[in-house]
């Protein structure tokens, strides 16, 4: 049987540790200070290295909208409408890019990725929305059924879901699903009374 030296060994030892993929850094998770404020320079920064966010929303036993809504950091919105969503299908639009920044501040400040991948309840019948955020190259989905995440997840989503009623549709879509009113019966016109009878006025006998 061969022997090899030690040095050989060193050298297949390295070979194999460098080959192995790397390890994903651990994202930094630690609580805010709330009693601290911003600078205008952080107010405004657009350094926070988020380039997408989209969020979906399922069905539930009823009527909840399902759709996908993606924006990215330039304001361009691709979004599908499914059942009970309006607008109904795919379409595209612009969103203002103010509103993308100062979420993207947000979903940075809270640390998005260390939020757990899934919170569910013990109930059935329920909606659940996923949040997606890309992030300096990585990625996560976030699945929160009946709301079961923490309170800022749920803010966040509503903050997505802003910056969709704020969209401005390429093509101005059809929202064949949106709820409309209903169209009740003109209520006709009363029969007028007949005038009463002054008795002051009225010929005795």
């Amino acid at each position: 049987m061969p022997r090899h030296s030690p040095s050989a060994l060193l050298v297949v030892v390295a070979v194999a540790v460098l080959s192995f993929p790397a390890r994903a850094a651990e994202p930094e998770c630690k609580p805010i200070d709330l009693t601290k404020g911003r600078t205008i320079d952080a107010s405004r920064s657009v350094g926070h290295g988020v380039t997408a966010i989209s969020i979906r929303r399922t069905r539930c036993y009823g009527t909840c909208p399902d759709y996908t809504f993606t924006v990215q950091a330039d304001g361009s919105v691709e979004y599908e409408g499914r059942a009970h969503a309006a607008p109904a299908g795919k379409h595209t639009g612009k969103t203002d890019t103010w509103r993308f920044h100062n979420l993207a501040r947000l979903v940075d400040e809270v640390g998005f990725f260390c939020f757990a991948d899934k919170y569910t309840a013990p109930i059935t019948d329920n909606p659940t929305a996923f949040v997606t955020v890309t992030m300096g190259g990585r990625t996560k989905t976030v699945e929160n059924y009946a709301n079961a995440g923490p309170q800022v997840l749920w803010a966040i989503e509503q903050l997505i879901d802003d910056m969709k009623r704020d969209t401005t549709w390429n093509g101005a879509p059809a929202q064949p699903n949106a709820p409309t009113k209903p169209k009740l019966p003109l209520p006709k016109k009363p029969t007028p009374l007949p005038s009463p009878v002054d008795k002051g006025s009225a010929t005795p006998n």
